[in-house]
């Protein structure tokens, strides 16, 4: 027998069914069929080791200051160095005191949250006007908590950054950051941060 199909009988006895696909395969928005297994087709590529640094990002609490590097902010915080600092809310990122040592990004969405899906130009041009790393947040994560698919979240982060260089040139593109839910397929997530990045650097060219 096949690896396949020594791996089908294996799974028969485990399940104790006869009909594992029907338990293993999961319907997904996509209508992609893929199956509850992986096949080693090629040799493993032996890739250089990356040393890759990684931080805590945290909701402020005192007493964390020294253990994360990043910050969610829902209201000004005073004293803080040398810190990522994500701004949550268009009130504080209008009014926040910053800090020269700190970078500070904006998650607040200029869109509006009803149907007709507005930019609010007023609160863009306030944001572009600060001193952040980063000014603008496209909120992909709300499509996908609506029910959206992949294919429709990638459109629709697309198409909104497409009006916002409409409105602003394409110099905006370099203060873009874009917010994505992340499901529990985890391949197909995988999948979809990969494709928006290679879209977005099209888009970008374009």
């Amino acid at each position: 027998m096949s690896e396949l199909e020594d791996w089908e009988q294996l799974v028969k006895k485990q399940l104790k069914t006869e009909n594992i696909y029907e338990i293993l395969q999961k319907e997904n928005i996509e209508n992609i069929d893929v199956k509850p297994y992986y096949q080693n087709n090629s040799e493993y590529k032996i890739l250089p080791k990356i040393e890759e640094s990684t931080h805590l990002v945290a909701e402020f609490q005192d007493g964390l200051s020294d253990q994360a590097f990043a910050f969610l902010l829902n209201e000004n915080v005073e004293n803080l160095e040398e810190k990522a600092i994500f701004i949550n809310n268009s009130d504080l990122a209008e009014h926040i005191l910053t800090e020269e040592s700190n970078r500070y990004f904006s998650l607040v969405d200029v869109f509006s949250d009803d149907l007709a899906g507005e930019i609010d130009e007023h609160l863009t041009q306030e944001l572009l006007s600060k001193s952040f790393k980063r000014h603008i947040c496209i909120d992909v994560s709300l499509h996908q908590n609506s029910g959206a698919s992949i294919i429709q979240q990638l459109s629709f982060a697309l198409a909104k950054a497409k009006e916002l260089v409409e409105k602003f040139d394409s110099e905006i593109l370099n203060q873009l950051m874009f917010k994505f839910a992340v499901g529990s397929n985890y391949f197909f997530e995988i999948a979809k941060i990969r494709a928006f990045k290679y879209l977005y650097n099209q888009f970008s060219k374009e």
